[in-house]
């Protein structure tokens, strides 16, 4: 297995170097690499770094890493996975949704993804620094987009429940037109301690207004007040961007005011919103 996995990273390489190094200039660096691997020399991580050093194309960067990571999982080779991530996170290297993307792969091949879950959440708890709470993050990131709902409940069962993870699952509702879903999602922040802040009702409210639920909005953003969540200039820009659209410029009007009477100035995107409002409406003399 251990064979497997040198082969895996040599492979991740020399697919990578071939896209980014001159035509036909590091074939033999290449080889290089791919036999220092191969064979396992207990100084090998001395001369890989020499033979980055002669070749700055060879250096391993990223993407790399976690298309390395990726090729773990794909092998369902999770110990080889933590020795990667260990190793990583003490370089502070942090993992995005590309080292996750073999639980797409298996989605897509019909077979279940519970069990690779499982298996990464494990791997990840015995992991410590940047790759940690970057893997956790990207693999909620990576469940959202699959639609896996239950997965992401499930990992923050196992990891903590923090409202930057809700957030991105708010924002999948969201996508997906399950409003009401989304705000059974605020009730169950605060109940764990996880208060929401401006960015999930932001998400929420540009959902609705796109959807065309302007009564809604206005409702969404009451509750808010209510319940002393400042709104930020995103929040009225996407009200106001939005009537402008419809051409309901005097509703435009009255939420800029609104905006400013609390102190936030318009943006530039706002007035370029307005602009193009009176345009559509006909209004401009």
């Amino acid at each position: 297995m251990q064979e497997d996995f040198e082969m895996a990273v040599a492979k991740v390489m020399k697919k990578e170097t071939e896209k980014n190094c001159p035509q036909g200039s590091c074939g033999n660096q290449i080889e290089e690499v791919i036999e220092l691997i191969k064979r396992g020399d207990i100084d090998m991580e001395l001369k890989l770094n020499q033979v980055q050093k002669t070749q700055t194309y060879l250096l391993p960067d990223s993407e790399i890493y976690n298309l390395i990571v990726d090729n773990t999982g794909r092998m369902e080779d999770y110990e080889s996975m933590f020795i990667v991530l260990s190793k990583l996170s003490m370089k502070r290297h942090c993992l995005t949704e590309k080292a996750f993307g073999f639980l797409t792969v298996c989605s897509a091949a019909g077979g279940g993804i519970m069990d690779s879950v499982e298996r990464v959440v494990e791997t990840l708890n015995r992991v410590r620094g940047s790759c940690h709470s970057s893997g956790i993050y990207a693999l909620i990131k990576t469940l959202c987009v699959m639609n896996s709902f239950d997965g992401v409940m499930f990992v923050m069962e196992e990891t903590a429940r923090k409202t930057s993870y809700y957030n991105v699952l708010v924002a999948a509702k969201c996508r997906n037109g399950d409003f009401q879903d989304a705000l059974h999602l605020f009730d169950e922040m605060r109940r764990f301690g996880c208060d929401p802040n401006t960015k999930p009702y932001n998400y929420l409210l540009g959902s609705l207004c796109n959807k065309g639920r302007i009564i809604e909005v206005c409702e969404l953003i009451d509750a808010m007040e209510k319940l002393c969540y400042l709104s930020d200039s995103v929040t009225f820009e996407i009200v106001i961007v939005h009537a402008c659209r419809l051409g309901s410029m005097d509703f435009a009007i009255e939420f800029l005011y609104h905006k400013m009477s609390v102190g936030l100035a318009p943006r530039l995107t706002t007035h370029a919103a307005f602009i193009k409002g009176y345009f559509w409406s006909g209004q401009v003399g």
